[in-house]
């Protein structure tokens, strides 16, 4: 099993930006990074996991796998990706 990555070292790697947003799959949401790696939609906050689960009023949910940001030319890509980036240590 690779390492553990938090958004909050995204953040500090430079992957993801505070203030930053990013998409969920369905239902379509949009969610603000926080300073402190939890992401806000409205006034629901918490981990990309937690509001994820909250949206989709799911019992679990694994947030790397619904969650996505958009690169330089606009087209969505899965966080799960920048996680793997930092986990083979790939700027």
């Amino acid at each position: 099993k690779p390492p553990r990555v938090s958004v909050r070292e995204l953040i500090a790697r430079g992957a993801l930006s505070v203030g930053q947003a990013l998409y969920l799959d369905t239902p379509e949401c949009v969610v603000i990074v926080q300073e402190n790696g939890d992401v806000a939609y409205g006034e629901i906050t918490g981990s990309i996991h937690k509001v994820a689960r909250t949206l989709k009023q799911t019992p679990s949910c694994n947030g790397w796998k619904h969650w996505s940001f958009l690169d330089a030319d606009g087209q969505p890509h899965l966080i799960d990706i920048l996680r793997q980036r930092v986990n083979a240590d790939v700027p």
